[in-house]
C-alpha cells in the first residue's frame, strides 16, 4: 500500500496531526516538525502506483535463478560442511532402500494403490491447482500474500523439478525399483546417462518446493503441517507405487525444500523495501514512503534502539 507522510517545518498556524500515533507526534515535535498522513487517504486509488514498483514475473524469474544457482559461489566452509552432511544422509538412507522397498512390496494391495496414485498427484496437477486456487483467491480479495504463494511457488517449481532435479536424474541414471535388472542392488544401480530416472523423485521434489512456499509465506503450525503432510505422503506414494527408492523421495524432499525457502527470502527481501521518495503535494514539501502490505505498524520506522 502506498502511504504519504508529510514531514513540514514548524508554522505559526501548526496543522492538526490525524491519525497518527501520539509517540510519533511527540518526536516530530520535539525535533521542531510535523507530522500527518495525507487525506484522504484511498489505498484502491493507488493500485497502479503499487504495480509500477513490482517486478514482472518473467524478471523475478531471472533473478531468482541467478541467485538460486549461484548461491555456493557465495558458500562458506559451514555451508559446505552442511551440504557434505546432507550428502552423506543420502547415503546412509541408501543403505536400506532395499529394504525400505521389500516392505513397501510385501504390504501393497489394490486399496493402498488407488490411494498412492491419488496423493502422487499432488506431486503434478494437484500442486498447479493449489497455486492458481491461492492466485485467484488473492485477486478476488484483493491480498497480495496468496498471489506471491502463487507466484513464488511457481518459480520454485520450475527451478527445482523443472531444472536441478531433471539434470540430476539424467547425470545419476538411477534404475527405478520396478525396473531392476539383473539383481543388482539399490546402493549400486546407477548408470550415469543411461536415460533411467529414479534419483531423485520429481514428485516429490515439485511437492516440497511448494510446501516450503506455502510454509514460508504462512508460518503457522497448521498450514505447515497440512503442507509437508502432504508432500510426504507424496513421497511415500512414490516408494509404496515401486516408482522410486527411499533415498530417491529424500533428495527430492531436500531440494524442492530449499530451493523453494531460498526462492521466497529472495523474492521477500525485493517486497519488504520501504522505499522514499521526495514529492511535493499542495505547496508542501515532503516524502512519499511506499511500505509493503505485511507491515502492519510503522513503529519499527522511527523507533530509537
Amino acid at each position: 500500500m502506498i502511504i504519504l507522510l508529510i514531514f513540514l517545518v514548524q508554522t505559526s498556524s501548526p496543522m492538526v496531526s490525524n491519525d497518527v500515533h501520539e509517540d510519533f507526534r511527540n518526536r516530530a515535535s520535539e525535533s521542531g516538525l510535523s507530522f500527518k498522513f495525507s487525506d484522504p487517504f484511498r489505498p484502491e486509488t493507488d493500485e497502479s502506483a503499487i504495480q509500477s514498483t513490482e517486478l514482472s514475473f518473467g524478471s523475478m524469474l531471472w533473478q531468482d535463478s541467478k541467485e538460486v544457482f549461484s548461491t555456493p559461489l557465495r558458500w562458506n566452509r559451514r555451508n559446505w560442511q552442511e551440504m557434505g552432511y546432507l550428502i552423506a544422509s543420502f547415503a546412509a538412507v541408501n543403505q536400506f532402500d532395499d529394504q525400505v522397498t521389500q516392505f513397501a512390496r510385501n504390504h501393497n494391495n489394490s486399496a493402498i494403490n488407488t490411494v498412492s496414485i491419488e496423493f502422487a498427484k499432488f506431486g503434478e496437477e494437484y500442486s498447479f491447482a493449489t497455486l492458481a486456487a491461492f492466485y485467484l483467491a488473492g485477486k478476488v480479495f484483493r491480498d497480495e500474500k496468496p498471489v506471491n504463494v502463487a507466484k513464488d511457488g511457481l518459480i520454485a517449481s520450475l527451478l527445482a523439478a523443472g531444472i536441478v532435479t531433471p539434470l540430476i536424474k539424467e547425470a545419476s541414471g538411477r534404475v527405478r525399483p520396478r525396473d531392476e535388472w539383473a539383481g543388482l542392488p539399490a546402493d549400486v544401480n546407477f548408470q550415469p546417462f543411461s536415460g533411467n530416472h529414479s534419483f531423485p523423485s520429481g514428485h516429490t521434489t515439485q511437492a516440497f518446493a511448494v510446501a516450503s512456499v506455502i510454509s514460508e509465506h504462512y508460518p503457522n503450525v497448521w498450514a505447515r503441517s497440512i503442507s509437508f503432510g502432504l508432500a510426504s505422503l507424496v513421497g511415500l506414494s512414490r516408494v509404496q507405487g515401486d516408482a522410486h527408492y527411499a533415498s530417491d523421495v529424500a533428495a527430492g524432499a531436500a531440494i524442492g525444500f530449499f530451493i523453494g525457502r531460498k526462492v521466497v527470502r529472495i523474492n521477500l527481501g525485493k517486497r519488504d523495501r520501504i522505499t522514499i521518495d521526495p514529492m511535493v503535494q499542495e505547496g508542501y514539501l515532503g516524502i512519499r514512503v511506499r511500505v509493503p502490505q505485511d507491515r502492519h505498524s510503522l513503529r519499527g520506522l522511527f523507533r530509537r534502539d
